[in-house]
């Protein structure tokens, strides 16, 4: 069986239950797309830099081809070097080698990008002009786009104020990390300043907070409290968890959301992340 074909039965399966991208980065022969049913639409178009040549100030000297590893500068002395196109991978080691300045940068394209969706899998995949040779530089950029649109959802973990218990805290952090998800965990005996500090300062969308002792859930509400007074509570979803706790007092409490353990926290966390 094909790597094509094995990549897309994996991400049909995995899009059965979480949001799936699926990058195919064979710029040379991409054909996903066509397994998936997936009529693409081009998302962005690759390119590459390339030396220019300003006949005015070349000395014919030839030493931008003598530093050309690729040949794509053809020189004979006692004449203006000839350029290659198609050869060239856009290392500019010409334009660093030029004596007068005479070389600068300009630029070709050398592929494409495309998106599309099928059977709730994202597809992400590049194309290589023909004749073009640096799949690199067009695997490259859809790597980096895949990256934007698969951006992981952050979630900042901690104990409460006053309570020394991190078991729970700590299983629900390695199961949202095999999730996907960003943690931050913050520890135990978490002041609620530090916590809105680092919403702050990270952008987070989650906070998840456990409470084991009866006489610390009373923290709950003094975070959510501190995120209204900084004004980013209506940016962050709060959810909460530990053994004092059920969802009529976690909303008493300010909370959004109760889990009663860890593996039942990733799938709230999930419903609020709206994965």
């Amino acid at each position: 069986m094909g790597k094509s074909m094995v990549a897309t039965s994996l991400a049909v399966e995995f899009a059965r239950q979480n949001k799936t991208i699926l990058v195919d980065a064979d710029a040379e022969c991409p054909n996903d797309h066509l397994l998936l049913s997936i009529k693409r639409k081009k998302h962005a178009t690759c390119y590459q830099p390339i030396p220019k040549w300003d006949f005015k100030k070349c000395t014919k000297c030839g030493k931008c081809a003598s530093v050309c590893k690729q040949n794509a500068i053809v020189f004979t002395k006692g004449k203006y070097p000839a350029f290659v196109k198609d050869v060239c991978i856009g290392c500019k080691a010409c334009i660093v080698a030029c004596p007068t300045g005479a070389i600068t940068e300009t630029k070709k394209e050398i592929g494409k990008i495309y998106t599309g969706k099928n059977y709730n899998v994202n597809l992400v995949s590049s194309e290589l002009k023909l004749g073009e040779l640096a799949s690199g530089e067009v695997v490259a950029e859809v790597r980096k786009y895949s990256d934007k649109i698969n951006k992981k959802v952050k979630v900042v973990t901690a104990t409460v104020k006053g309570d020394n218990h991190d078991i729970g805290k700590n299983i629900l952090g390695s199961l949202l990390l095999s999730s996907g998800f960003e943690i931050i965990d913050l520890g135990m005996d978490v002041d609620e300043k530090v916590i809105v500090d680092k919403v702050k300062e990270t952008g987070a969308t989650i906070v998840a907070l456990s409470s084991l002792l009866t006489m610390t859930v009373e923290s709950i509400k003094t975070v959510h409290e501190a995120l209204i007074a900084e004004g980013i509570r209506d940016t962050v979803k709060l959810v909460v968890g530990g053994a004092p706790l059920n969802m009529e007092l976690a909303k008493k409490l300010g909370a959004d959301d109760f889990a009663d353990d860890a593996v039942d926290g990733v799938k709230h966390i999930k419903k609020l992340a709206g994965l």
